[in-house]
């Protein structure tokens, strides 16, 4: 499930589980993961996000200004200069489902879990076998690392 922007519901499966652990993704947003059974699921809240652009007739504007016209926010004075230049961000929320992660952990170490889980993403997308993501890999190392962690203090 994608949805930008936008808070995305929590999917059925998940009804009563609570998260087990939140793992930064790149410095920026706290991704919470939860466990059905074998079943990973990853509350995503920047999930290939991707900057707005500005019609070409708007280009020039400071940031200030699309907020107000594109987005109807006006926001505080938050930056060095008055003007507020900045880059617009499109937020991508989603909700991850990786079938079988446990058995995964239970095999595999954090870089192997890794290296097997980025291409079912890029396979998903349908980009090129040679994209690469090295975000991507330190946070699915850092997600199968707190799971076996955790699958193996509830035992």
């Amino acid at each position: 499930m994608l949805c930008s922007g936008k808070k995305v519901q929590k999917p059925q499966e998940l009804k009563g589980i609570w998260k087990f652990a939140s793992v930064p993704f790149d410095g920026k947003s706290q991704c919470q993961l939860f466990l059905s059974g074998d079943d990973l699921y990853i509350n995503h809240s920047d999930y290939f996000s991707q900057m707005w652009r500005p019609p070409a007739d708007d280009i020039g504007k400071p940031t200030s200004y699309y907020m107000k016209k594109y987005f109807g926010v006006l926001r505080p004075e938050k930056f060095i200069y008055a003007d507020s230049w900045g880059a617009i961000v499109i937020r991508n929320r989603a909700w991850l489902q990786i079938t079988n992660f446990v058995q995964l952990v239970k095999h595999l170490n954090s870089t192997q879990v890794a290296t097997t889980v980025w291409p079912m993403i890029r396979q998903y997308h349908h980009w090129a076998t040679e994209e690469y993501n090295l975000e991507w890999e330190r946070f699915l190392e850092a997600v199968a690392k707190v799971t076996q962690k955790y699958t193996s203090e509830i035992g």
